[in-house]
Order: structure tokens, then C-alpha cells, then sequence
């Protein structure tokens, strides 16, 4: 017996509510920065972010001057060929990294994807450099 799908005047409602409550533009993933690896030396911040066997044109950069943060996001497209089976799969990774006040927001940034990695270098702002403090004995 084949079963049909009999409109009802829920189906009314439903469409008419979506009209003026449309859904929220599902985002790739939730952003996280587990995984990524920050170091600093006195001009500069570096962040490593992996991204194993991903497309380096796949990835978007972004630089929120607002929020003081950096935003690496992507898909992972994997794909697997067998005698029998074909399959894809992506996974999509989001990296929010929050930058503070000892970034440069001007855009000077510098980005270079090596081994499944990618090593993302800020340069800090005049202010943030550390100051050297002499000890004298006495």
C-alpha cells in the first residue's frame, strides 16, 4: 500500500509563519580555536591552525578589525575510491581566533600553507612590543 502525504491546515501555518520567520542561514560548523597553536616573538604573533589535506584555495582568511579577531574557515573535501563504492565526504572546520590589542588591524598579514598546516603571521602594533627592563644591583 503506498502511503501519501495528506496536506493538512498545520502545512498552512507552517509555510505562512516561514514566510516571516525564515530559517537561520545555517553556518558551517561552530567556530572553535582547539587545535591551533599560538606563539609570539617580539615583532610578531604566529598562529597554526591544521588543516591536513585541504585545498589551500578552499580556505577563507578574514580579519575582524571590530572584534579583534581572526577567522579561518574551510571544507575538507575528502573523497574515496574503491572497486564497488565511490564516496565524498566534507567535514568543514571554523578557527576564531581573538586577536586583543597587540595586533596590527591594518591588514598586514602573511599566510603560507605547508605539510597540512597553515602558519598565519600578524604583525603586532608599536604599543605591544615588550619593553626590556634593565635590574640594577646595589
Amino acid at each position: 500500500m503506498k502511503q501519501q502525504n495528506i496536506p493538512t491546515i498545520f502545512d498552512d501555518f507552517d509555510t505562512l509563519f516561514s514566510f516571516f520567520n525564515p530559517p537561520a542561514k545555517k553556518s558551517c560548523c561552530a567556530p572553535t580555536s582547539f587545535g591551533v597553536a599560538i606563539s609570539e616573538d617580539e615583532e610578531k604573533v604566529y598562529i597554526d591552525a591544521p588543516i591536513p589535506g585541504v585545498n589551500p584555495d578552499e580556505v577563507e582568511l578574514s580579519l575582524n578589525p571590530e572584534k579583534k579577531e581572526l577567522t579561518i574557515q574551510g571544507t575538507a573535501k575528502n573523497e574515496r575510491k574503491e572497486a564497488t563504492v565511490h564516496s565524498k565526504k566534507a567535514e568543514c572546520f571554523c578557527y576564531k581566533i581573538p586577536l586583543g590589542n597587540s595586533v596590527r588591524m591594518d591588514g598586514e598579514v602573511e599566510a603560507l600553507a605547508a605539510n597540512g598546516v597553515l602558519t598565519v603571521t600578524l604583525h603586532k602594533s608599536g604599543g605591544a612590543k615588550p619593553l626590556k627592563i634593565p635590574i640594577k644591583s646595589g
